[in-house]
């Protein structure tokens, strides 16, 4: 008892020295009247995404609408013009049917990745309209085809064959930006577009001389970008080729003066072509044969080259990128020291983990490459069989795949100025 008296009698002087040392110190003041900035997340106002999805819809159904019903050109330019201002210089090009190809991509081959509702609608729109009415978006949607459009001056007209070998490029384009967004490396589609510096009128210097170049290409070569490039423009035209209702040149008969041939500034019209020789089916199966024999050898060559961009497509990726740093820091290579760097030595995983999960990644785009060389030799072949078939034409008509419906072709139309369907 005489032990713990002592206790009791520091206890209440322990307390009063707590209590005192609160009062040591003054007590922060929070009503200084700072406050925290709110964070800005683009697009991040209520329903914002559905006021642009649904003018981007009702862009397409006027752009249809101007084509197709009232067949007029100046209707066409004038939905152009708002969908470059609205979906091009106001939303600085983030309404992209085109940079959504990489996440959709990107969305079935990673189950952790959940693609927005907003995106697919974005990507599936134009292809629905495709379907239905032509490629009525590259016409009066896309703001980087109405960019084009509108610098189009004096079109010069390219041989068929080395517009073929050009076009080319935009399935090669497609194959790589799938991958790269597949297998979460890089989106190439966003990262090297050509005319977002223009409407963020902000980028780096290469890629604005890209933009500038293709635009001034542009004046002389019409639609470069749509034309050689465009991976989603691959897809419309696959679309498009089996459209329901097809821009027309004229609802009467062809006169056969080869005018819309000559004005089409894309060589997108199959003119008439009533002495082209009628081979026997004999002949054309000979010939298919022989394409078809070849198809094997050239479609493992075509997978066997493609299948050297793995690497530097690997690269891309930025566990891939790290690993490689660490291993370049391991051989005696001088290198600074980077933000990821630093990172990942605060995370304190195991490098060897890094490089394990390097390897897989190589792995899988080394895997993708060869896919990729299997989708192009098809491609290839089915360019070979499309110039193997001929037929004859007792009118012009515009191919599906290439044509924009952009309507130039009307005012030159004999028959179609002369039933008074054009309006200006």
């Amino acid at each position: 008892m005489l032990k713990i008296r002592p206790l009791l009698f520091a206890f209440p002087s322990l307390i009063s020295l707590h209590l005192g040392a609160q009062d040591r110190f003054p007590k922060p003041d929070f009503e200084s009247g700072h406050q925290l900035p709110e964070p800005y997340l683009p697009f991040s106002e209520p329903n914002s995404w559905f006021w642009d999805i649904t003018i981007l819809i009702c862009l397409l159904i006027l752009a249809a609408y101007f084509a197709l019903r009232y067949r007029s050109r100046l209707g066409i330019l004038i939905t152009s013009l708002v969908a470059l201002i609205y979906l091009g210089f106001w939303k600085h090009g983030c309404i992209c049917s085109i940079g959504a190809l990489q996440n959709i991509a990107l969305g079935l081959t990673d189950a952790q990745y959940l693609v927005p509702l907003s995106t697919v609608i974005v990507f599936v729109a134009p292809l629905l309209a495709s379907l239905l009415f032509g490629r009525i978006f590259c016409a009066a949607v896309c703001p980087m085809g109405s960019l084009q459009d509108f610098v189009i001056i004096r079109p010069w007209r390219l041989p068929a064959w080395f517009a073929e070998i050009l076009g080319m490029i935009r399935y090669f384009y497609l194959g790589i930006a799938v991958v790269a967004a597949s297998t979460g490396s890089a989106f190439l589609i966003c990262r090297y577009d050509p005319f977002v510096v223009f409407f963020r009128w902000s980028g780096t210097w290469y890629i604005l001389l890209f933009g500038f170049c293709l635009l001034l290409l542009g004046t002389v070569i019409a639609r470069p970008y749509c034309r050689f490039i465009c991976p989603y423009g691959v897809l419309l035209g696959w679309f498009a080729r089996f459209s329901w209702y097809h821009l027309k040149i004229t609802t009467d008969q062809c006169v056969a003066c080869h005018l819309c041939k000559d004005a089409c500034p894309i060589d997108a019209i199959q003119g008439l072509n009533p002495n082209e020789p009628v081979e026997s089916g004999l002949l054309w199966g000979r010939r298919l044969g022989i394409i078809l024999t070849l198809a094997i050898p050239v479609i493992a060559c075509c997978a066997w080259l493609t299948s050297f961009a793995a690497i530097p497509l690997s690269q891309l990726h930025p566990t891939v990128a790290l690993a490689e740093h660490f291993q370049r820091l391991e051989q005696g290579v001088f290198l600074q020291e980077t933000q990821e760097t630093k990172a990942f030595r605060a995370h304190g995983q195991p490098l060897q983990q890094l490089y394990e999960d390097a390897a897989q990644i190589q792995r899988r785009v080394k895997q993708s490459t060869w896919y990729l060389g299997i989708f192009l030799g098809l491609v290839f072949m089915a360019k070979l069989i499309q110039f193997s078939i001929y037929r004859q034409r007792g009118t012009a008509e515009p191919d599906p795949a290439k044509c924009v419906s952009c309507g130039r072709c009307f005012a030159y139309c004999p028959k179609e100025s002369a039933s008074f369907r054009i309006h200006f």
